[in-house]
């Protein structure tokens, strides 16, 4: 998965969190650095054969891959502003116009995670 849609899925999902990984919304039914819910889990389950928990969803190794899995199945070949839109809502998420300002969210994060990791200084040629 592109790491940086990945990061900006995380920064928009959770929003400055202090303790993003056990970060909880949706009244109680999001859980983890990506918001996921039980039914997101059950359908990765479905399609990758998996035994995930919705309670690992706190664990971020495991939130991350079950948002991989789920995203390689339903925003296989889009890009990933449409990626986005389906994590937020549903695998045809990307088709309704309530995700829109979703989509728009996670673009703005994607720029500043772009913009972030190239004005990182780097140590090549110094020395102390």
């Amino acid at each position: 998965m592109n790491a940086i849609l990945l990061a900006a899925l995380m920064a928009v999902e959770t929003g400055g969190e202090r303790n993003p990984d056990r970060a909880i919304g949706d009244n109680g039914r999001a859980i983890g650095c990506l918001q996921i819910h039980r039914a997101t889990v059950r359908d990765v389950n479905r399609i990758a054969g998996t035994r995930f928990t919705h309670d690992q969803m706190t664990n971020r190794a495991d939130a991350v891959r079950v948002c991989e899995i789920y995203l390689d199945h339903y925003g296989r070949g889009l890009d990933d502003i449409s990626r986005a839109r389906i994590w937020n809502g549903g695998p045809r998420g990307h088709l309704r116009g309530s995700t829109r300002a979703y989509g728009i969210r996670v673009q703005r994060a994607m720029d500043r995670e772009r913009n972030f990791s190239v004005k990182q200084p780097t140590n090549k040629g110094k020395t102390k």
